[in-house]
C-alpha cells in the first residue's frame, strides 16, 4: 500500500500532506499521479491561521474540490492519500468528528462517496 505501482490503469492517487508552523497553515496538495507516477497534478495553497488537524483536513477538502472541477472528475477510482490518521478516521467514519469540522467532514465524505473515491491513511517519515 502507498506505493504508484499499487494502481491499475484506470486509477489515480492525490497524496495530500498539511504543514503548520506555529498556527499558520499551509495546505499543500502535494501531487495527483496517474498508476505509472506520472504528475498529472500539483500545487500549494495558504490556508491561514489554523492547527494540525485543520490543515489537514483543509488539504483533503482542496483535493476533492480540484478533483471534482477537473477532466479527471469521471475517474471512478481514485484514492486520496494522508498521513493524518484522526482526520482519515472522521472521513470514514471511525470514531466522533469534533464540532468545529464536522461540516468540512460532512462535505468531504459526501463528495467521495458520491464519485466513489477513498481516503485512506498512508505512513510517512
Amino acid at each position: 500500500m502507498g506505493s504508484w505501482g499499487d494502481l491499475k490503469s484506470e486509477e489515480l492517487k492525490f497524496n495530500v500532506d498539511a504543514a503548520v508552523r506555529g498556527y499558520f497553515g499551509r495546505a499543500r496538495i502535494r501531487v495527483l499521479r496517474d498508476h505509472n507516477g506520472k504528475v498529472l497534478a500539483k500545487f500549494s495553497k495558504y490556508i491561514g491561521l489554523s492547527n494540525t488537524l485543520k490543515a489537514e483536513l483543509l488539504s483533503i477538502w482542496e483535493a476533492c474540490v480540484v478533483l471534482n472541477f477537473s477532466k479527471w472528475v469521471d475517474f471512478n477510482h481514485v484514492c486520496i492519500e494522508s498521513d493524518c490518521l484522526v482526520v482519515v478516521n472522521w472521513l470514514n467514519q471511525k470514531g466522533p468528528t469534533p464540532a468545529p469540522f464536522v461540516v468540512v467532514v460532512n462535505q468531504c465524505k459526501a463528495l467521495c462517496a458520491s464519485k466513489g473515491w477513498v481516503v485512506r491513511f498512508v505512513f510517512r517519515e
